[in-house]
């Protein structure tokens, strides 16, 4: 009969572990996920086809610029600000920092 219920307060011990553990765990995704996020969007952002995307998306809105009429210009400075205002600029090819600080004001 001993044996029994040991067996028993054993496997609600080895039930309550796997439950405070996961309990743990939903309170550490919820505090420790914001850090995870955040590494993975540094990298995301570091990565060689972001930096490449965003080169051949300013390749394209400067090429549009060039084309457009005085209020299309306005609209697309304004769109040029906004994606890569916080954008780290200094691997960008020449010419398009250049574009960057003389049509459009910033860096």
């Amino acid at each position: 009969m001993k044996t029994i219920l040991a067996w028993i307060a054993g496997i609600a011990a080895v039930f309550a572990v796997m439950f405070g553990l996961n309990v743990m765990g939903m309170f550490g995704k919820s505090f420790f996920g914001k850090w995870n996020e955040q590494i993975r969007y540094d990298i995301h952002k570091e990565s060689q086809t972001y930096r490449d995307g965003m080169q051949r998306t300013l390749d394209g809105l400067m090429n549009e610029f060039r084309k457009a009429d005085t209020v299309g210009k306005i609209g697309i400075k304004e769109t040029i600000r906004h994606q890569f205002s916080q954008t780290d600029v200094s691997r960008l090819p020449a010419y398009q920092r250049d574009f960057l600080s003389t049509e459009i004001g910033i860096y």
